[in-house]
């Protein structure tokens, strides 16, 4: 009704909650009443500060969620990055293990073919029992090389991973 829309306004004016205004007086069907545009302006604000709020609070979480899981991702990589420099060292020495048992293999296959000549019996069981323990240190070499090869493997294709 005409006579309820500035009962309408006077109550907004005096800070009376729409809740608490007759039905009559906020259902002033002139859209260009003032009191019908402060209302809608009044309802749209709350629904926008909600929506802000509601976004506010979401990225607030999202970057707080972001720092961890970049922190997380660096101490992983990092804990990767040292286990691969660990397998790295562990490899070349290894290898340095096996070229040395090479070496002496080598140097006691020559030994063997110089005293050969002079003691063959005897030093083909000695050079033979030295040889099948060194054949042994270098297939163990081998073997903890190819351990290392491996494990050095899957750190790789575990931190592709992450």
């Amino acid at each position: 009704s005409p006579a309820a829309a500035p009962v309408a306004a006077s109550a907004a004016a005096a800070g009376v909650p729409s809740s608490a205004i007759p039905i009559a007086a906020r259902m002033d069907p002139n859209p260009n009443n003032p009191s019908n545009i402060i209302n809608a302006l009044t309802r749209r604000m709350g629904e926008l500060e909600i929506n802000l709020t509601l976004t506010s609070n979401w990225l607030t979480e999202w970057k707080t969620l972001m720092a961890t899981q970049i922190k997380r991702i660096n101490t992983t990589q990092e804990e990767a990055a040292t286990r691969l420099r660990g397998v790295q060292t562990n490899v070349s020495a290894v290898q340095e293990g096996v070229r040395a048992v090479d070496a002496v293999l080598e140097s006691f296959v020559d030994l063997q073919r110089l005293q050969s000549a002079s003691s063959v019996g005897s030093l083909n069981a000695s050079v033979a029992a030295l040889e099948s323990r060194l054949n042994a240190m270098a297939s163990a070499a081998v073997e903890r090389e190819i351990a290392h090869a491996l494990e050095l493997e899957r750190l790789q294709w575990r931190h592709r991973l992450e």
